[in-house]
């Protein structure tokens, strides 16, 4: 797949940019990172929130177009990797965080990945990633969802259910924390049944087991 203006041209935008202010002020509000790498950062619009924000981010992607087309202010913190073989290229426990957002679905060599995450990842630090579930990532899912009738991302290799994610997290060091709930004020309103069964009573605690929402904390060296 050539992640080129193609991919990009539909997704990203302004309504992106927007959520993904939103969910940098999250993080930094409840995780006070100083550093932080944002893997498969796209147009690297949460590395330049996060940045405005005074956070040392930073962001990898395998798309030159993404990052050719990035804000200019955080050209110099992003760089083009191919998760599936190449290492990242930080020094071994440098990142207070680590943020994967709909990007691990794309990746077949997932251990690879999760391993050099792992790696550069301080002890005690967290992953926080968004990945689609089996049921959301059907055609059916994506009209519930608010989303239409739209044909299925291709690129999507590795769809997968929360404990598929829990054990392979755990195989590299990684104990499961639950939902980074306060991501939700970030979902932009299309997305309504999300918005209205977080306002219900439990379902804070239900939507974080469907909605592909995770934190994985590093608590082995």
């Amino acid at each position: 797949m050539n992640y080129d203006k193609s991919y990009f041209g539909t997704r990203g935008g302004r309504a992106s940019d927007i959520q993904l202010r939103d969910t940098a002020q999250s993080i930094v509000d409840n995780f006070h990172p100083s550093t932080v790498l944002d893997i498969g950062c796209g147009q690297a619009y949460l590395v330049h929130h996060l940045y405005q924000l005074g956070v040392e981010a930073y962001g990898v992607d395998i798309s030159t177009y993404a990052i050719s087309t990035a804000p200019a202010d955080v050209s110099s913190h992003l760089l083009k990797i191919d998760l599936e073989v190449d290492n990242l290229p930080f020094v071994s426990g440098s990142m207070d965080l680590i943020t994967a957002l709909n990007i691990l679905e794309h990746v077949k060599n997932l251990d690879h990945v999760i391993e050099e995450m792992g790696r550069v990842l301080r002890v005690g630090g967290s992953v926080f990633m968004i990945s689609p579930l089996p049921i959301t990532n059907s055609k059916l899912g994506q009209f519930l969802l608010g989303r239409g009738w739209h044909l299925l991302d291709t690129t999507h290799v590795n769809v997968h259910s929360r404990s598929f994610w829990e054990q392979i997290f755990a195989k590299h060091g990684f104990a499961y924390r639950g939902s980074f709930d306060l991501y939700s004020r970030a979902v932009p309103p299309i997305y309504w049944i999300t918005k209205i069964l977080v306002k219900l009573p439990l379902c804070a605690v239900f939507t974080s087991h469907v909605r592909g929402w995770y934190l994985f904390q590093k608590t082995k060296g």
